[in-house]
């Protein structure tokens, strides 16, 4: 399972959710976890503005 199929499966709320627990740590790991998150949140609703059109 990648990363993608736990995102797009998620709820927005979820997935606020789990960028806001990440976003009050520290450690580089998360961060760098945080950003690709983020990526593929901005690339879901791509896709799906996309499909809408």
């Amino acid at each position: 399972m990648t990363t993608w199929d736990y995102v797009k499966n998620m709820t927005d709320e979820e997935l606020i959710d789990l960028v806001m627990d990440y976003d009050n740590c520290c450690d580089e790991a998360i961060d760098e976890m945080v950003v690709r998150f983020q990526k593929l949140i901005k690339e879901k609703y791509e896709c799906e503005e996309l499909y809408k059109n």
